[in-house]
């Protein structure tokens, strides 16, 4: 199962126009890329590109309004109840 995107910014690159993002949803082995990442913001890039199955280039050109769309998504995908650890 995927989701597209349309993207409001369609990306230019290689000669190539793209007008939509299509991800698939994230599994488990996918965790690795976030977990073996320098830093969260560099997992969750790498991760967005591995799903949508582009080059992280593609990833790069996204205007920020399509980023933070496609973020939200995947926070949502990774914490879908948002249950994020609180202390006592």
């Amino acid at each position: 199962m995927s989701t597209v995107f349309t993207l409001t910014h369609p990306i230019c690159l290689g000669g190539e126009t793209l007008t939509s993002l299509s991800l698939r949803l994230p599994k488990g082995r996918d965790m690795r890329t976030i977990l073996g990442a320098k830093n969260t913001g560099e997992g969750i890039h790498r991760l967005m590109a591995d799903l949508a199955e582009v080059p992280p280039e593609v990833i790069d050109e996204l205007g920020l309004s399509d980023w933070s769309k496609i973020n939200n998504w995947l926070q949502e995908q990774l914490d879908p109840n948002g249950s994020r650890a609180t202390s006592a």
